[in-house]
Parts: C-alpha cells; sequence; structure tokens
C-alpha cells in the first residue's frame, strides 16, 4: 500500500485498486491504522478522509469506518455529518453527475421513531440536513436504513451517507 500510493502522488499510476486487509495483522505489523481509509489519507497527506464505495449508480459515504458499533453514536456529530454530505456531493460533482440528490441514512430503526429508539436522527442528523439544504444542497433524510439502498437502487437518489461501517458495506 506504501509503495502504490508513492507511485500514485508521483503520478506513475493512475489509481489504486485495493483488497480486503485484515486490520489485526496490520496492526500487530506496526501500521496502526482502522482500515485503508485512514492509512491512505495519512500516506497521501490528506485529513479527514471519508470513504466512499461504489458500484454502478450505488454510491454510499460513511460517517464512521472501522469502529464499535457502541462508539458509532458519539462519532455522529453535526460537523462530521456535514463533512461527509459535503465531500459525497463534491465527489458526486467530480464524477460528473447533474443532479446530486443524496440521502442520509438514519442511525436508529424508523430514524428513532420520534425519540422512542434514540434522539440521534433528532438532534444531530434532522438540523444538519437542514443547514445543508439551507445551504443550497440536495439532502434528504434521515431516511429508515430498511428501505434507503432500495430507494438508492430504485434511482430516488445519487449517493446515500451511511452512518456505519456495515450499514453502508452491506448494499
Amino acid at each position: 500500500i506504501e509503495k502504490a500510493v508513492k507511485l500514485a502522488m508521483a503520478g506513475k499510476v493512475a489509481g489504486l485498486v485495493t483488497a480486503p486487509l485484515n486490520k489485526e495483522a496490520l496492526n500487530k505489523a506496526g501500521y496502526h491504522y482502522p482500515g485503508h481509509t485512514e492509512m491512505l489519507a495519512d500516506l497521501s497527506g490528506g485529513k479527514g478522509s471519508v470513504m466512499m464505495l461504489a458500484h454502478g449508480p450505488m454510491r454510499v459515504s460513511h460517517v464512521t469506518t472501522h469502529c464499535a458499533l457502541a462508539d458509532v453514536p458519539k462519532r455522529l456529530t453535526p460537523e462530521r455529518l456535514r463533512r461527509v454530505i459535503d465531500v459525497t456531493h463534491d465527489a458526486l460533482t467530480r464524477l460528473g453527475l447533474d443532479r446530486k440528490r443524496i440521502a442520509v441514512a438514519a442511525l436508529n430503526p424508523h430514524a428513532g421513531e420520534g425519540g422512542l429508539f434514540g434522539r440521534e436522527d433528532i438532534d444531530v442528523s434532522q438540523p444538519t440536513i437542514a443547514k445543508a439544504v439551507a445551504d443550497g444542497l440536495d439532502v434528504v433524510g434521515p431516511v429508515p436504513g430498511d428501505t434507503v439502498f432500495v430507494k438508492l437502487r430504485g434511482g430516488q437518489y445519487d449517493a446515500v451517507v451511511a452512518m456505519y461501517h456495515d450499514q453502508g458495506h452491506i448494499p
């Protein structure tokens, strides 16, 4: 990975393709990164990396990546969510999409069901999404995780911002 980044940074290759990486082995070898995203950002001098997976019209960015599920609510901040929304919008622009409709997946079942299943979607996601819309972005949500990817596949959205690793990786 280090060699590939050096080649890319020197303009000797046009891109990188990575395969799954055993995070335990990586850390035992002295590379203390939770995953590719953070390692690639560090090696290339990037700050505040965002993971986006793409396959055809399925584009999914992640608010959090490699962390315990119990840590996700603490890492869901207005600043982090807005950064991921902005980076996702920029990526859609760079991909040449005319429409850039982004859905933000809910953290909790049924987007918290009015606070019954958690308040993160109400207290963090909703105001952050409202601010992004006020700033001119085409963002909707929070959309319950059990329907957001069906709607993405159906073409209602151009990308989804997922809250955590497995939510965003499964589709």
